[in-house]
Order: structure tokens, then C-alpha cells, then sequence
């Protein structure tokens, strides 16, 4: 074995990789019985992978904070490990053999650095860690965009949106209660189905009035802003609590708050029953939930 760096690292033809990670494991069987003299046997378990990759945004559609696959989404994983293509070697799985369990997002405003997100997958095929011959490029031109002209915005049910006041960072997640399965048919491995769709979200902010933040039970259309002009629009969030509400005499550190939130389908408009949904910040704001 050779030692390398991992500059040439590449996922796919995904824009603005950073990092990418495979980890493997089993679950082993074991045995204590009268046979085993005190200690455990141990035989071959059911085998499962798991992954992530992180980047900088969406270089090719200059639009930070949309990954290019969403949670409950299959894909097919080909990370390289070194090499020129086409003769890169890395680790594979075939078409659809991982899907998406989460993603997060992260914005820290307040320090100007570049949107993230991490994309979190499993697997659900077989994966291959020595291939060989692969051709993946990455042809795009970065233009990584601060963080520093993000922002949040609220409106109640029937109100129009406004800007939150003094917001430092934003993050959200969404996730995927993607279902693991073993059987007579998977060949000693796990296998997944795409399960329920969840998202939660969080910002923090300055403020000199913690009775002007979203209250427990506030339900509220969020908009998540990844540059000035693009947003996860989410309808609904309803919010779970505010947390840490210091003042901190000492240090004389601006006093300021985090305000925690959790997506719902559904809600009341003038005592009408309304569905929600949400939207990406790509352009034209096409929809992640609810399924068409």
C-alpha cells in the first residue's frame, strides 16, 4: 500500500465535495453456552455500509444549500479515492444502491462562513471498495457565497413573511425514517425502504425582548434563506421552545437566544384544515413534500 493524499477525492459528478466517508460493519452473532468455557463464539452477522459526503453548495446552479439528492432518495455512490480518470480507483455501489437518510444544513451568519451541508446515506446493494477505471470530474467553477446575507423569515398563518431581527446562525435537518430489512433474499446483507419524512430547524439570534421570539406552540410559514434571494420555504414550522436565553453579566457578551422548530403538514387557517409543504431554494421553488 502507497500512502496518498486525498486531494484527488471526488462523489459522483457532485460540484464542491469537501469530504466524503464509507464505513462498514456487521452484526455479529454470538454465542454463550455451556461449550463455550466461560468466553463467547462468535460467527458471521449481517452486513450493512453506511455513508457521508459533504460540500459547499451547488456550484453548477450557483445556489447554496440544495443537495442534488434529498432524504428518501436512491442513488448510485461512486467516491474516488486517487487517480486520473478514467482510470480513478474508489468505492462503488450499482445504480440506486444508497439512499438518503438525512441532510443538514448549516449557516453561520454572524462569521460570513460559506453555506454547508452534509449529505447522510445508506446502503441498499452491495458496495465494491476496490473499483477500478472510473471517469468522474468536477467542471465546475466554484463560486462559494457567504453566509453574511442570509436570513430568516416568519409569517403567521394568514400574514405576510418578515425578517427575524439579528439572526447569527441557521441550521436545519431533514430526515428520512428510511426502514433496514435482512431476509432470505438479501444475501446476508440489509436492505432499506424509503420511510416518513421529518425536518427540523433552528436559529439564533440577538435580542433584547425574549417575549418578541416564537413562543411553544407557534405556528408559523419559515423561510430558511441560503443567499439573499433563495429559501427553503417551509410551511408549516411549528415551534418547540427557545433555548439558550443568557445574560451574561460578566463577560458583557450581547444577550441573545436560539429558536428551535419543528416541521407540520398540516395546520388551521380560519379554522379551515390546510396542507403545507416544502420547498427547495432552487429556482422556481419546486417542492420536496409533499410528494406528486
Amino acid at each position: 500500500m502507497t500512502v496518498i493524499s486525498g486531494k484527488n477525492g471526488l462523489v459522483n459528478d457532485i460540484p464542491c465535495v469537501r469530504t466524503w466517508s464509507i464505513e462498514t460493519s456487521t452484526d455479529l452473532a454470538e454465542s454463550i453456552t455451556s461449550a463455550t468455557k466461560g468466553s463467547r463464539a462468535r460467527d458471521e452477522g449481517v452486513t450493512d455500509w453506511k455513508g457521508t459526503f459533504t460540500t459547499h453548495g451547488d456550484a453548477a446552479s450557483r445556489v447554496p444549500g440544495v443537495p442534488p439528492v434529498l432524504p428518501g432518495e436512491s442513488f448510485e455512490f461512486i467516491g474516488v479515492v486517487g487517480g486520473e480518470a478514467p482510470t480513478q480507483t474508489g468505492v462503488t455501489c450499482p445504480e440506486n444502491g444508497a439512499i438518503v437518510d438525512s441532510i443538514d444544513m448549516s449557516i453561520d451568519v454572524e462569521g460570513g462562513g460559506i453555506v454547508e451541508y452534509t449529505v447522510n446515506f445508506s446502503g441498499n446493494s452491495v458496495l465494491t471498495l476496490d473499483a477500478t477505471d472510473l471517469d468522474v470530474a468536477d467542471a465546475t467553477v466554484p463560486q462559494p457565497l457567504s453566509g453574511k446575507n442570509c436570513k430568516v423569515q416568519l409569517a403567521t398563518v394568514t400574514g405576510d413573511p418578515a425578517d427575524v431581527d439579528d439572526v447569527r446562525t441557521i441550521s436545519m435537518t431533514i430526515t428520512a425514517d428510511n426502514q433496514e430489512y435482512a431476509s432470505s433474499s438479501t444475501g446476508g446483507a440489509k436492505r432499506r425502504v424509503s420511510g416518513n419524512v421529518d425536518l427540523n430547524f433552528s436559529f439564533s439570534v440577538y435580542t433584547d425582548d425574549f417575549s418578541s421570539l416564537p413562543g411553544v406552540n407557534d405556528v408559523r410559514r419559515v423561510l430558511l434563506f441560503v443567499d439573499a434571494t433563495h429559501s427553503w420555504d417551509i410551511e408549516w414550522g411549528i415551534f418547540s421552545g427557545q433555548s439558550d436565553l443568557q445574560v451574561d453579566r460578566e463577560g458583557g457578551t450581547p444577550v441573545g437566544a436560539t429558536c428551535n422548530g419543528s416541521f407540520t403538514g398540516f395546520t388551521y387557517v380560519t379554522d379551515t384544515p390546510m396542507l403545507g409543504y416544502i420547498k427547495t431554494p432552487a429556482d422556481g421553488a419546486p417542492t420536496y413534500w409533499p410528494p406528486e
